[in-house]
């Protein structure tokens, strides 16, 4: 196998998983159900098979977003000039001297109908303003430099904007589309050299400075898990808590963004299935249709189910595969995880075989995320910014193109 990353997401989630069982943070109880770790590695098995099966076919044609250059020119232009209305939008006035949690607060308090207005906007142009970095990092090279630059200043902007609101997100999200799809592009004999050295001093630096905001948007927050070690709502507790140092509190609060997931799904084995007919996986898409149909999926998913017993299903993340589980059950997300492994690779495949695949690397880019956060929520599908941008490269990608064998196997 050529690229790594399937291993590292495979491992990153074997991680998450020894962090709910041997971590940090104590649930309902000090025992765990084992058949969360039996789904769980059952699910990653059939990613990894899928992924295999996937390993000589690559989708040819051309994208509909064109090369990297004007790709690029158009992404800067829409970034630029739509910073300023979404920085008025989710931030406001940042002049009150209110903390990065205060702010956070604030920010999910106060969005009025043209703040509405401005989202949805957001999510018909989500293909570009998602697009600038992966597009940037993946064809580096070919890009000139006054784009280059430029460039940055647009991906900086786009954090900035949620930086200035005390989320993290997006800065972590970053972080890892840089590593993809850097090893994606990395020449082994590469990471003997001194500008590689020289480039993970840099990485250091900026993982550095994004754990140190991270543990300060979780120490400012109302109420926070990480001051106290105590969930003041549902009774959970850390090992760790401010007393123990920035260190401990990274340790223990990202534990549980990691893995609080995981509890909402052993809750929910012992729940009666309802399927919610392919709208219950994503919240914005069961929002769409109980307004429209006037019907009430949203409520009929197993994060909802799990309500009554104090779980919030827009405040506390349940995992990839509880979401999937409220349409296809459990057994049916087996199948889900194959075919998110076979059309994965089939993308790699696309992205490493067509020159300048602008629409493969996007596409590319939002599996990566979504395999990511397997084990804390749907990332990509949730909201409506990443529901309808992944859209507008699927559907082109694997609708508009055929499958093609690799001539001698996989490039």
């Amino acid at each position: 196998m050529r690229n790594p990353v399937i291993f590292f997401i495979t491992f990153f989630q074997i991680v998450t998983l020894v962090l709910y069982y041997l971590g940090p943070i104590t649930y309902s109880g000090d025992e765990k159900n084992p058949f969360v770790a039996l789904w769980v590695l059952l699910y990653l098995l059939a990613l990894n098979f899928g992924f295999m099966v996937g390993g000589s076919v690559y989708l040819k044609g051309k994208a509909w977003l064109g090369g990297s250059v004007p790709f690029l020119k158009v992404a800067l232009l829409i970034v630029l000039v739509m910073f300023p209305f979404t920085f008025y939008s989710r931030v406001g006035d940042v002049s009150s001297g209110m903390s990065l949690g205060d702010l956070y607060t604030a920010s999910r308090e106060a969005r009025d109908e043209s703040g509405k207005l401005i989202e949805y906007i957001r999510m018909l142009l989500a293909v570009y303003s998602f697009g600038l970095l992966p597009v940037l990092v993946f064809y580096w090279k070919k890009i000139p430099s006054w784009l280059r630059a430029l460039s940055l200043v647009g991906v900086f902007t786009s954090i900035l904007a949620t930086i200035l609101i005390g989320v993290n997100k997006d800065i972590f999200n970053s972080i890892i589309l840089l590593v993809v799809f850097f090893l994606l592009r990395v020449k082994w004999k590469y990471l003997m050299s001194t500008k590689f050295v020289v480039g993970m001093l840099v990485f250091s630096v900026l993982f550095f400075a994004a754990a140190n905001f991270f543990v300060s948007t979780q120490l400012t927050r109302a109420g926070s898990f990480a001051v106290t070690g105590v969930h003041s709502k549902l009774g959970y507790y850390s090992k760790y808590n401010e007393s123990d140092g920035k260190l401990f509190v990274f340790y223990s609060a990202l534990s549980f963004y990691l893995t609080q997931g995981y509890h909402a799904f052993e809750m929910a084995l012992d729940l009666p299935f309802d399927s919610t007919m392919g709208a219950g996986n994503s919240t914005f898409l069961s929002r769409q249709v109980d307004k429209i149909a006037g019907t009430s999926i949203g409520d009929s998913t197993y994060p909802a189910k799990l309500e009554s017993s104090g779980w919030d299903r827009y405040n506390y993340w349940s995992t990839f595969y509880l979401w999937w589980a409220s349409d296809i059950h459990f057994l049916g997300v087996i199948a889900l995880m194959f075919f998110l492994g076979y059309s994965f690779r089939l993308v790699e495949n696309t992205l490493m075989h067509q020159e300048e695949d602008v629409c493969a690397c996007i596409c590319y880019a939002y599996y990566v995320l979504m395999l990511f956060y397997l084990s804390a929520n749907n990332q990509i599908f949730q909201a409506g910014e990443g529901f309808v941008g992944f859209f507008l490269v699927f559907i082109p990608l694997f609708f508009g193109r055929r499958i093609q064998v690799m001539a001698g196997g996989t490039k």
